[in-house]
């Protein structure tokens, strides 16, 4: 969501995060 896009980490999108890792 939001989150990923901002850049932050969240929980919730352990998988979103990894792509923007």
């Amino acid at each position: 969501p939001i989150a990923k896009v901002a850049g932050l980490q969240s929980r919730d999108d352990d998988l979103d995060i990894a792509d923007f890792s």
